[in-house]
């Protein structure tokens, strides 16, 4: 771990910052049901307590992150993938955002 601290302290002034970091939160349940849907081989033994770990790990990151704008986006209810209209408002709103922290809720289609 100290070997990765010295390199990114070596390199971080030379890596941009994004203009907007945008995090996809789900609850945990629904994230299981979108990589039970995948069915992708090697995700098929994805213990549900391993999902939900990484899952509030990236709540709890999010939470405290400051370095960019950032729009938290909560797709629990959205499928942009699979419906083009999702997808086409997820663009309009990630097009509109300016600075600073925003949440955005949809409801879907």
């Amino acid at each position: 771990l100290d070997l990765y601290k010295q390199i990114y302290h070596l390199i971080k002034t030379k890596i941009p910052k994004p203009d907007l970091v945008i995090f996809l939160q789900a609850d945990t349940e629904v994230l299981q049901r979108r990589v039970e849907k995948r069915a992708r081989d090697y995700e098929a033994y994805m213990d549900p307590e391993y999902l939900d770990q990484v899952n509030r790990a990236f709540n709890n990151f999010f939470f405290y992150y400051s370095e960019t704008p950032l729009l938290v986006i909560n797709t629990n209810e959205i499928d942009f993938v699979e419906k083009k209209c999702d997808l086409q408002e997820l663009i309009k709103k990630i097009n509109r955002h300016t600075m600073g922290r925003e949440y955005y809720n949809p409801l879907g289609s």
